[in-house]
């Protein structure tokens, strides 16, 4: 490498200039001649060799004068403040009688933070100015740019002009990148402020060096990570200037959030009129959350409004919080028969960074709205057809080196269809991981059965509030609130008995805490009135009592539980198919719980219901029951059978390969189970339960289950059983009391390229991982879904031999149907209704800068809508938009 300012110093003092002229003009070598200045070889280091005794001369053919000392000159000040270092690949001349350094073939410059990359670059140290042009072709026109960086910042241009002293230069045919967006400009100035100015410009998001699409401006003004500012403004698209002209342009062009106007959609639909929508103003609050809060409003009276914010702070915690609200009014307000919808919703993820606080964990998916919301504004079938919301805030804490944990919940559960909602707020856990008390201390694998015992401890605490959701905030409906606790501790131990029969007894000890109690009594003096009861008629009345007060009930349960598994193979010799496996794991346990409804418990009492003096059981603890249920009533004493089997066939690997032999599954899982109490004094099998679940070929899934009961119907209640079996009365096992067939699988061609990718932020890569279903992955050739479902339901109390069936089919397809067109399928039909499901279809199409999406929903006709959105892909230019959408409030499609 060349050092430039060493050699602009010796040539700016005047007796050593004398000596190159003199060299120049007598033809001295300078190459041989040690005495005089010479630029070496295209890299290194100029030294500047120095006479010490100034009054010696140097004859004209002397060549072999002694140099005494060597040093480099000082400085001169008009040298740069910093080296400059130059190379190129072709060749370096140097133009010692015009002070310039001409670079050829893949030339660089260096100089601080300066760095230049041409064809060609001219350097005149006397006023420390470089030009530099790109490379050309035999016809003299341009093929190439040159490149030009300072402090991170990169230019391409044609030519290029560069002052090191004064910092100034000049640009032609310029292109540099800003942020996202690229600048194309014709003639651009560099002023000592770091500032640039530039003349017939184009400012765009596309990469292409003749862009799809730009906006041309004359003027314009850049101020480097920070912001562009034009003059009037066109838009132009495929060369072809279109009408749509600004006074002026403002380009945020730094890196990350700028805080700005998120100009909105306009346009008209046929029942809300005129409209301005999506608009409103986005705030870059800091470099770890924002806000962007957008509008809609529409001439004839309805408004919505929408708020989110991401937050994010590295190796710590990010989160989405997002609200909307929604009043739409349907038909002319005048009319009667107009209404007026209002709708909200409310969303906000949490997640803690893992590596944060290693033995605790915050996160929260909070979900709730009215029930109506996503079926009036949403698109995606997911959220069309959800018929609940739920929310979950959790907190977990372990402690490291000890067996506890804790947990902390808030939950929410709001079903769409009843509009009932329960909020637990909170729940409260304490847990005691399995603890083996007599465990001695490297007894590894041979213990003995006591040292197997083991116990774990798990309570928690809970409160719940349920209401309808239009009166769920009433002091009523948190006066009915239900507060409960519940302890529990399963005891177990395991040991092997004749080395084939793994026995697992265990103990189940439950524990509930109410905070109240009720009291029933009967009352003959009350006197009822209604519609069947004569004015007066005198009648009685079952009284309920509350009783507060803290009461812990406790029950328990035994069971012995023996396993083992059997093997059996059939070989089918030196075939395709080598041999069949079937394992068959039986399972048999006895199982005991007392009857916690006997008097010695004090859990249940009687009650006199009516005059006649017929009685019922009631527990006293029924208002509190469905927290955590009551002890049971009945006792139980009885065996437990369960017969699990798996079947499975090892193919061979063809012959001319150096693969292994395969394992298929036929069969992966056949469960048959069923219950035979003793203590119950008639009906003591329990229905007979069968499932099944296995995959073929390797690519659908198919489960199947059915439910036998081996007793007959009550004709008068089909869900009784009566105490005389399906053989006794028709001559068959059992009968079918429902089914259920389900078939699914999902097909796809090979995925073109890895999901990684290093485009956008780690915000937004993150959000393409979370809901792939948003967007269109064009790396994936083909794929197709199908879903099957079949659900029987056998006889009814008016006919016990009739079916009751409903089956349906959903299926899902994505095709690229050219490289950049893309076709989304979401459908299916219901044979019972005869009728397509909720159907779309999505069509995208890849503009390289631009996309195109369609989307359209044919079905229901209650729900049908289309959208047709055109718009840039960079997030710069956002607002640059083409929509056009029609929706279930419009009645003209």
């Amino acid at each position: 490498m060349l050092l430039i300012s060493c050699l602009n110093t010796a040539f700016a003092l005047g007796s050593v200039q004398d000596d190159i002229q003199f060299a120049m003009q007598t033809g001295i070598d300078t190459v041989d001649n040690p005495n005089n200045l010479r630029p070496g070889a295209s890299e290194g280091f100029i030294p500047v060799e120095i006479i010490t005794d100034r009054n010696d001369t140097i004859p004209e053919n002397d060549t072999t004068a002694v140099v005494e000392e060597q040093s480099f000159l000082p400085l001169s000040p008009d040298a740069p403040e910093a080296p400059i270092i130059y190379s190129a690949e072709d060749s370096i001349i140097y133009d010692i009688l015009n002070n310039k350094i001409y670079l050829f073939g893949n030339a660089k410059m260096e100089h601080k933070n300066i760095s230049l990359e041409a064809d060609f670059i001219i350097y005149d140290w006397s006023i420390n100015e470089l030009t530099a042009e790109a490379k050309k072709d035999s016809l003299d026109n341009y093929i190439d740019f040159a490149k030009f960086s300072e402090a991170g910042n990169e230019y391409q241009a044609r030519k290029i002009r560069y002052n090191f002293t004064s910092t100034r230069g000049k640009v032609y045919e310029a292109r540099t990148q800003e942020g996202e967006g690229f600048i194309h400009g014709r003639e651009v100035k560099k002023t000592t402020e770091d500032v640039w100015y530039g003349a017939d410009a184009k400012y765009t998001t596309c990469n292409l060096d003749e862009p799809h699409f730009h906006i041309a401006v004359n003027r314009y003004k850049l101020i480097p990570e920070k912001v562009m500012v034009s003059g009037p403004a066109n838009l132009v698209i495929a060369d072809i200037p279109t009408p749509l002209y600004i006074p002026f342009g403002i380009f945020p062009v730094q890196d990350g959030r700028t805080s700005g106007i998120i100009l909105p959609e306009y346009g008209e639909t046929a029942s809300q009129g005129f409209f301005l929508r999506n608009g409103g103003y986005y705030f870059a609050l800091s470099d770890y959350f924002d806000l962007a809060l957008r509008g809609d409003i529409y001439s004839r009276g309805s408004w919505g409004l929408r708020a989110t914010s991401n937050y994010r702070l590295r190796y710590k915690f990010s989160g989405t919080f997002n609200t909307q609200f929604a009043r739409t009014r349907l038909g002319d307000p005048i009319l009667p028969e107009s209404q007026v919808l209002n709708d909200f919703k409310v969303n906000w993820t949490h997640q803690q960074d893992q590596k944060a606080r290693p033995n605790s964990n915050f996160s929260a998916n909070v979900n709730f709205g009215t029930a109506t919301y996503d079926q009036n504004y949403s698109v995606a079938p997911q959220q069309v057809l959800n018929n609940s919301f739920q929310s979950n805030i959790s907190f977990r804490q372990s402690f490291p080196g000890r067996p506890f944990s804790f947990n902390a919940n808030i939950r929410h559960d709001q079903s769409l269809t009843t509009n009932r909602v329960n909020l637990e707020l909170p729940t409260l856990s304490f847990n005691v991981n399995r603890i083996n008390p007599f465990q001695r201390e490297g007894s590894g694998a041979d213990r003995s059965w006591y040292e197997n015992i083991g116990f774990s401890v798990n309570s928690d605490f809970k409160n719940v509030i349920s209401g309808i959701d239009s009166t769920f905030f009433t002091q009523e409906t948190f006066d009915n609130a239900q507060f409960g606790a519940r302890f529990g501790v399963p005891i177990s131990t395991s040991f092997n008995l004749f080395n084939y029969l793994n026995i697992e007894p265990s103990i189940q000890y439950n524990q509930r805490m109410y905070f109240e109690t009720i009291e029933k009594t009967w009352d003959p003096t009350m006197v009822i009135i209604g519609e069947e009861a004569p004015l007066d008629t005198l009648d009685g009345r079952v009284i309920t009592d509350t009783i507060p007060g803290i009461r812990a009930p406790a029950d328990f349960s035994f069971s012995l539980s023996a396993n083992t598994r059997l093997y059996g193979m059939f070989n089918f010799g030196d075939g395709n198919i080598k041999a069949i496996r079937h394992i068959f794991s039986p399972t048999l346990s006895f199982e005991y719980r007392p009857d916690f409804a006997d008097p010695f418990w004090g859990y249940y009492r009687e009650v006199q219901k009516n005059q006649e003096g017929d009685t019922e059981l009631y527990s006293v603890f029924q208002s509190s029951s469905n927290l955590y249920g009551l002890p049971q009533q009945g006792e139980v004493a009885g065996l437990r059978l369960n017969l699990n089997n798996n079947i499975e066939m090892k193919v061979a690997a063809p012959r001319d390969t150096t693969r292994s032999d395969r394992n298929i599954k036929i069969l992966e899982r056949f469960n048959i189970s069923t219950f035979y109490n003793f203590a119950r004094d008639s009906v003591h099998l329990s229905p007979i339960n069968m499932s099944a679940y296995t995959t073929l070929f390797e690519r659908i899934n198919l489960n199947a289950s059915a439910n036998f009961d081996p007793y007959i119907a009550d004709p008068e209640n089909i869900n009784n059983r009566l105490d005389r079996f399906e053989w006794e009365e028709n001559k068959r096992l059992a009968r079918l009391t429902n089914a259920n067939i389900g078939i699914s699988s999902n097909f796809s061609a090979d995925r073109m390229g890895s999901r990684q990718t290093d485009a956008g932020t780690e915000e937004e890569r993150q959000m393409v991982y979370r809901n792939p279903e948003l967007y269109a992955d064009y790396n994936i050739p083909w794929s197709f879904g199908f879903g099957y479902n079949l659900n029987l339901t056998k006889g009814t109390t008016a006919n016990p031999d009739s079916l009751l069936l409903t089956q349906s089919l959903t299926f899902n397809m994505d095709i690229n149907v050219t490289p950049n067109w893309k076709l989304m399928v979401n459908s299916g039909y219901d044979f019972v209704n005869n009728e397509l499901t909720y159907t779309t279809i999505n069509i995208t199409r890849d503009l390289h800068c631009w996309e195109m999406r369609i989307t359209w929903v044919p079905y229901p006709a209650e729900r049908q809508l289309y959208s047709i959105d055109i718009n840039v892909k960079s997030a710069v230019l956002q607002d640059l938009k083409l929509s056009r959408r029609r929706d279930r409030f419009d009645a003209v499609f």
